[in-house]
């Protein structure tokens, strides 16, 4: 399986909006980003300060990025079948919390296991999902976290 254009599109929407950043900008989290939210090029070198993308390379990059990164994760680490939209959500978490947190996390655990209110609570929930910045709670992410629930659930873009 591979990711959606309904699910690339569901990312950029979380990401910049409906646009793309062009000049690198340092995200809430303090890392520099470009794009629709990539902190690493292509060649894996990380975004610095002053760096422009065009969008078409910015639309490159993330995809590639999805493709390297959280259907690479995918395949390695969740037991579980999803459906497009089910596997589409896990790429938008993956790409935004990394896969390192996803690997490590209790709502990986959960999902593994069929356990879908307990996954939905690991992911979203406002004081233990992945809902945080340097410890603090994100609105932001808090709400990011709701709508990929409601996409995992009801399977509505």
């Amino acid at each position: 399986m591979r990711i959606s254009r309904e699910g690339i599109y569901f990312i950029k929407r979380e990401e910049e909006g409906k646009n793309y950043a062009p000049k690198a900008y340092k995200c809430p989290a303090g890392y520099w980003t470009i794009g629709w939210g990539c902190r690493y090029w292509e060649n894996g070198k990380e975004v610095k300060e002053n760096e422009i993308i065009s969008e078409d390379r910015a639309d490159t990059l993330l995809e590639k990025k999805i493709y390297d990164i959280s259907e690479y994760y995918i395949k390695q680490i969740v037991a579980v079948d999803l459906n497009q939209h089910g596997y589409d959500v896990l790429c938008s978490l993956i790409f935004n919390v990394g896969p390192g947190a996803f690997k490590k996390s209790k709502a990986l655990k959960y999902l593994n296991e069929r356990n879908i209110e307990k996954f939905k609570f690991e992911v979203s929930d406002r004081n233990n999902g992945f809902t945080k910045i340097n410890g603090k709670v994100s609105e932001g992410l808090y709400k990011r976290r709701l709508r990929e629930m409601e996409l995992f659930i009801n399977k509505k873009y």
